[in-house]
Order: structure tokens, then C-alpha cells, then sequence
């Protein structure tokens, strides 16, 4: 862009982005050199990124965390002692450990523990199954010792878990969570959807539990996944309306004083961590690898590309001219 604002900047004169589906295709063609950088390594494969000589893996602090979505408004989840049940049924430190090694936290409050309005007195709600079977017993389900299964009005307790086909990690997340649960005697069906799909279905409120992810601004403002009104074709997917929750969004978000709005944003995630709309999951690092001959790279939580002006390459090492 001739007229960009920086003199002489940026360096590079082009970027051109792909788009790969696939996670396991994106890091085939990371380590043959058909593609410089993938912004989002998972896991598992840090050690491969780590091992190729020409790659640079950066690790930073995300503004991103991931839950199960319960649909309140569905049977069985419209009520919040099942929903409670379930939070106490995951083993979430398992699934973080098992799956993130290392490269994730534990998540507790609605709004994440790098921003200045996270309430550090919530805590994650504790695996404890035996805590679970006595919520759902509170709620007037039996268990079928025959079947193993909980059951209420003659329904058995099994319902559909969905996430997007794409993600490998949500993918044996979801698995992780099925196990956990069948522990307890709840039935959890693991469905794949392609991620257009499942957005459509998540708009109009055609599920009944997911697991899915945000990536939040910088500005702290709920009002895109829990305000009421936000049920309607916006984030507000798990359709969870409540009345005290409105009237904090609608004074908080406009708070320039953050010691006014905090005590606000405090009580607003004190009412979500007791009715447990979201099971909150994770808060993960974000893990971005890039070709060494990339210098002056900076990547922080405003993302992978945030001094992209600045990079540059050395001569002898360049591959386009």
C-alpha cells in the first residue's frame, strides 16, 4: 500500500493466506515447506514443530477459552441443577492435561483470568461424580440399575453433544467428556458437523449441547453471548435469559471507571458460575509456528500478525523476489 502510514513500511511486499481445513493438512504442509507459518499448532504436535530445524514455535497468553454450551431452553438442560450436575460429572483438569500438555489453564469465570474485570473468587467447579448423581437425584431423576442410566418421566437421560468436524481437539474432547459422563450413567452421542453447519444450528438454537470456543475482544462486553436479547441470531446460542443479567450488561459495558464496573462484572459471572449455562473448559496458550527466516516477529494475545510491518527477511534467504 503506497500510502501506508509508516514511512518505508511494511518490509514485506505481499501476504497471501490459505485456506486449509484441515488441522493434519495445514501441519503436512507447515513441515514440507509448501506453507511459512500455522497460527494454530495443536498440541500434540509442538514436538514435531519443535524437531524441524526451520520452524519457530511462539507461545503467548490467548484472549480465547473454550466450554460446553448447554442449550437452556431444551430438555434436559433448561434446568440448572442438571446443568450443575454436568459441570461436577467432567473431569476438566484431565481433559486440559491430557490434551493441552501444558499448554493451557483450567478456566473458571465467564470472563477470562488475563482481564481486568475476572472475578478471582470463582473457582473451577470440582469433578466430583458422586456430587453429580446427588444433583440429578435433587432433581427428580431415578436411576435404572438395570440399564444403568438415569431416567425422568420415563425418558432415559441421553442427549446429543455436537462440535465441528474440523477441530481435531474438540473432537477427543468430546470423547473425553462421553466417557466422563457415561461414568455417571448419562448417555452423551458425539456428533461431527461441517463448521457452517453447525453455526447455522447453534443461531437457531437446534441443539442440545456443544462444544465450542471465543475469542474475545479486548473491551470487556457480554451483551453479545448473554444478554437476553441476544438470543436471536447473535451468540447468545445456549438461549440463557436472566433478567439481573440484562441489567448488569446494560449499566456495566458502559462503565469508563473500571473500579464502578467491576463490582458489576463480578456479580455477573457469580450468577452464570451458579447457573452454569457454559461448562467452562479451558483457557489455552496460544501456539503459532513460523519459518525462521522470519526476524523481528513479535506475537502477543492481539494475535499472530500483530507487528507484521515490522518482519522481514534476509536477502539470502528469501524465496520470492
Amino acid at each position: 500500500n503506497p500510502r501506508y502510514w509508516k514511512e518505508g513500511k511494511p518490509y514485506l511486499d505481499e501476504l497471501i493466506f490459505r485456506i486449509i481445513p484441515d488441522q493434519r493438512t495445514q501441519l503436512t504442509s507447515l513441515l514440507s515447506g509448501d506453507i511459512d507459518c500455522m497460527e494454530s499448532v495443536t498440541p500434540k504436535d509442538v514436538q514435531k514443530v519443535l524437531d524441524a530445524e526451520n520452524l519457530n514455535l511462539f507461545t503467548y497468553l490467548t484472549r480465547t477459552y473454550g466450554y460446553v454450551g448447554w442449550n437452556c431452553e431444551r430438555w434436559p438442560f433448561d434446568d440448572a441443577q442438571v446443568r450443575k450436575a454436568m459441570s461436577h460429572a467432567i473431569d476438566v483438569e484431565d481433559i486440559v492435561e491430557f490434551l493441552f500438555r501444558g499448554y493451557a489453564n483450567v478456566a473458571g469465570p465467564q470472563i477470562i483470568s488475563t482481564f481486568w474485570a475476572s472475578n478471582p473468587a470463582i473457582e473451577p467447579v470440582e469433578y466430583d461424580p458422586e456430587r453429580a448423581e446427588e444433583l440429578l437425584e435433587e432433581a427428580g431423576w431415578e436411576l435404572n440399575d438395570d440399564a444403568g442410566i438415569w431416567e425422568k418421566g420415563g425418558k432415559p437421560f441421553r442427549f446429543t453433544l455436537i462440535t465441528n468436524s474440523e477441530n481435531q481437539l474438540r473432537q477427543r474432547m468430546c470423547e473425553k467428556i462421553k466417557a466422563n459422563l457415561a461414568e455417571i450413567g448419562v448417555v452423551a452421542d458425539v456428533k461431527l458437523i461441517e463448521f457452517n453447519q453447525m453455526s447455522t444450528q447453534l443461531k437457531d438454537h437446534e441443539f442440545q449441547a456443544y462444544v465450542g470456543g471465543w475469542n474475545v475482544a479486548t473491551k470487556v462486553d457480554l451483551k453479545p453471548i448473554w444478554h437476553s436479547t441476544s438470543v436471536n441470531k447473535q451468540f447468545n446460542y445456549v438461549y440463557y435469559q436472566n433478567e439481573r443479567v440484562d441489567e448488569i450488561i446494560d449499566g456495566a459495558r458502559y462503565l469508563s471507571d473500571f473500579e464502578k464496573a467491576k463490582p458489576l462484572w463480578f456479580e455477573l459471572q457469580e450468577i452464570l458460575h451458579r447457573d452454569q449455562p457454559y461448562t467452562m473448559l479451558y483457557e489455552p496458550r496460544g501456539l503459532v509456528a513460523l519459518h525462521k527466516r522470519f526476524q523481528d516477529v513479535r506475537v502477543t494475545a492481539m494475535g499472530p500478525y500483530f507487528n507484521i510491518d515490522e518482519w522481514w527477511v534476509p536477502r539470502d534467504q528469501r524465496r520470492f523476489e
